[in-house]
């Protein structure tokens, strides 16, 4: 065998149209630097979830099979986090694909269905062509219903214009581009001038969004589904100036679907990380619109997500190098509390941190139960960016390097979805925070002085 699987998600298969069969997914990959191996990625109920990631061997080659698999879309990513994904391809159900990939771009010529790529490039290209200038024109009263209407017209004619026989893929696409409509429009509506919304609401086609109503769970057959849908319930209340006091209830009210409902309810719970006593209140409340297995097990997924990192819970280890290329591991240091910093030297947030952060170090200078730990997720190109950074600035603590930016373990095992991220380790190596306050916040002060 050339490869060797490491990683299998714990999601369950949407199953997005009633034609099954098994598909198999084979390649060989050139010029992927910086990545261990290959992620696969499907649609689940709106969004693009990992199916398996495979770790390469020497020969750089890949094989995935998939039993009961639905014609559709599947991605590919250069890691198990669904943002190193790269590149996208159409299969039908019981299709067999044998794909080449160069510069983490798949290679054309190796598509199964080179219509699928026709339609996605022309939809590409009709789109930039209608929105080139379009920000200037959406802040302009003269010039914004044009816009709208161009910007339809040219979904109309793409629309009208897919011919394909595959009656499967014409409806993803036509779902894609018309969503893809919605949501520029949802989105730029928030954002224009007042003068502009008076003439915005008087018109026909962004009314169009408004009386959809998503009464169908359709949209989540693609992976912009459910983005579009977690936008429609603010959209509403924008447009309507609604003065909503319980968001959660007008926002699941604004659905007539009890999937989309039981979607959004557990987009919400997973994005706001509720636990405790407040999700009890919200599943006593709300649980019966949970309705599908993914949602079920999503839920359940993410309840063992949160004991995961739950105060007292073991650390997840990890080993990067410092400046001199000695290596540091977490677990190293037990017996002393630990603050880690996960930053980069691109970021602002994270740089805006460091004088905060310099002085809650020299509060502690001299005491030996406590140690600081920077870890940079600058890409291994820009190390020496990072080391004038770190002389230049006079960065104290331990600075270590995760050179696989996003793709680091430390990333991975901790769920970093942005930096900077400041976590707190107790002197067993447990967690105590994996999301503890910013030094410029005097909670963090306390919670160090708590367990010291």
């Amino acid at each position: 065998m050339c490869f060797k699987k490491v990683l299998f998600s714990l999601s369950i298969l949407y199953l997005s149209f009633s034609m099954q069969a098994q598909v198999k997914i084979e390649g060989k990959v050139s010029s992927f630097d910086g990545s261990k191996g290959i992620g696969l990625f499907i649609v689940q109920e709106g969004a693009l979830v990992l199916h398996e990631f495979i770790e390469f061997d020497s020969d750089s080659t890949f094989s995935f099979t998939i039993k009961d698999a639905s014609t559709g879309f599947y991605s590919l990513g250069s890691s198990a986090n669904v943002k190193s994904v790269f590149d996208e391809f159409y299969l039908q159900a019981g299709q067999k694909a044998k794909l080449s990939i160069r510069d983490k771009k798949i290679v054309p010529a190796s598509l199964p269905n080179q219509d699928a790529l026709a339609y996605q490039e022309q939809w590409t290209l009709t789109r930039k062509e209608v929105l080139d200038g379009a920000w200037q024109k959406t802040r302009e009263v003269e010039h914004v219903e044009g816009l709208v209407k161009a910007y339809y017209d040219a979904l109309q004619t793409y629309v009208n214009g897919l011919n394909t026989k595959d009656g499967t893929l014409k409806h993803l696409m036509q779902l894609r581009a018309q969503l893809d409509f919605d949501m520029y429009w949802m989105r730029t509506f928030t954002m224009v001038p007042t003068e502009v919304h008076q003439v915005l609401k008087q018109n026909k086609y962004l009314q169009e969004i408004i009386d959809r109503k998503h009464t169908s769970a359709d949209i989540l057959k693609v992976k912009e589904g459910a983005m579009a849908s977690s936008m429609y319930p603010g959209f509403i209340a924008y447009w309507n100036k609604a003065d909503v006091d319980d968001y959660l209830k007008f926002s699941i009210d604004t659905y007539d679907n009890d999937t989309l409902k039981g979607r959004y309810l557990t987009s919400h719970i997973i994005g706001q990380r509720i636990s405790g006593k407040y999700f009890d209140k919200l599943m006593t409340q709300y649980g019966s619109l949970i309705v599908t297995d993914v949602q079920r097990q999503q839920l359940k997924v993410y309840q063992a997500e949160v004991m995961k990192f739950a105060h007292g819970a073991d650390a997840f280890d990890f080993t990067y190098p410092d400046a001199e290329g000695k290596m540091h591991a977490l677990s190293d240091y037990k017996g002393k509390l630990v603050l880690v910093d996960v930053w980069a030297t691109w970021c602002a947030p994270c740089k805006a941190q460091i004088p905060h952060l310099e002085l809650l170090m020299n509060t502690y200078k001299g005491n030996d139960e406590i140690v600081f730990i920077s870890v940079s997720i600058d890409k291994k190109k820009d190390r020496e960016k990072w080391l004038s950074f770190i002389i230049e600035k006079h960065l104290g603590g331990i600075q270590l390097l995760a050179d696989y930016a996003f793709e680091s373990d430390i990333i991975y095992n901790y769920e970093i979805s942005g930096v900077p991220r400041f976590m707190l380790f107790d002197k067993e190596g447990k967690i105590l925070s994996v999301n503890a306050p910013r030094p410029s916040d005097p909670q963090l002060k306390e919670l160090i002085d708590e367990y010291l």
